[in-house]
């Protein structure tokens, strides 16, 4: 989201118990295919960390702000499901409000998110990419 036209990614497994809306805003964010994020249904924090650290040499925070001291930048937000009662659902988030919800019907949060997900780059060090020819 470098300035960059965004390619909303909508998920593509849609349950109650193995749904990828995480993976659909994370691929959304870095522009990458959706079936190369994990989405796995143990572990899933790290695992994903994981990826995004060997891939993308970024990870994941979970933050709480204050909703008069928000970041401007897209992050993903966290709540309740409004599909699958007791469960949690992922959408794209920006100045205080949703930008994106990758599920196809487009409900959103069922009320306000609990957490934001935000990526966090390590400048440091970078992943290896192929030399250009």
């Amino acid at each position: 989201m470098d300035g960059r036209e965004v390619k909303f990614q909508k998920q593509t497994i849609l349950d109650d118990t193995n749904g990828n809306c995480l993976a659909a805003c994370i691929s959304s964010l870095l522009d990458a295919n959706i079936d190369d994020v994990p989405n796995p249904q143990k572990d899933w924090w790290h695992e994903v960390n994981k990826w995004l650290l060997e891939n993308h040499a970024c990870e994941m925070m979970n933050i709480t702000f204050n909703e008069n001291h928000m970041p401007s930048i897209p992050m993903i937000a966290v709540g309740d499901s409004p599909n699958y009662p007791g469960k949690k659902h992922a959408v794209l988030w920006k100045n205080k409000k949703m930008i994106f919800d990758p599920s196809p019907n487009d409900k959103g949060l069922n009320g306000k998110p609990e957490y934001y997900i935000v990526l966090l780059w390590d400048y440091t060090n970078p992943p290896s990419r192929p030399s250009s020819p």
